[in-house]
């Protein structure tokens, strides 16, 4: 199996200042909410989804709890430490994960690795993806995705179209 160290030897780039706070972009009723993330980019979130900021760090869980995301920023020269860090995270509550591919891509706009996996959470089985985007500040952004067999059709159409609305923001 491809660990995620050899997964963040894939991407590169510099390091740049510290970035600005995370904030929302107001939208009308209904509509998904925007986050604006302290990596320069824009998400969009579901309508019910729930999150939690600390930092850098900003957590997803979808309205029935069987998809969770995670994104953290770094700078790129510490991608591969903070992708063992995760390692470690991940192999007590995942511990027959595996990633099984792995590609370069785009996401709106901004270069990325991308990879997907499964595993096992207590004996359920799980779908992984993790991306590591170049953000215009040039950071890396790592995305962490879990999906629980329980997710929805149109819970997993969500999370799509979440992943798809990863945009640099146009602030400064």
């Amino acid at each position: 199996a491809l660990g995620w160290a050899a997964i963040a030897r894939l991407c590169c780039g510099a390091a740049t200042a510290p970035p600005p706070e995370l904030g929302e972009v107001p939208t009308s009723p209904g509509d998904p909410t925007i986050l604006r993330h302290p990596a320069g980019v824009l998400i969009d979130v579901p309508d019910g989804w729930r999150s939690e900021e600390d930092g850098d760090t900003l957590t997803l869980l979808s309205s029935e709890d069987s998809i969770i995301t995670i994104f953290v920023v770094v700078d790129a020269e510490d991608v591969e430490l903070a992708l063992q860090a995760l390692d470690e995270i991940i192999r007590p509550i995942v511990p027959d994960s595996e990633m099984i591919r792995v590609g370069k891509t785009e996401l709106g706009g901004m270069r990325a690795v991308v990879a997907e996996g499964r595993g096992s959470i207590e004996g359920s089985p799980v779908d992984l993806g993790i991306a590591l985007i170049e953000t215009p500040k040039k950071r890396v952004m790592i995305m962490l995705g879990v999906v629980s067999e329980d997710a929805t059709d149109a819970t997993q159409r969500q999370l799509d179209g979440m992943l798809s609305s990863i945009r640099p923001d146009p602030r400064p």
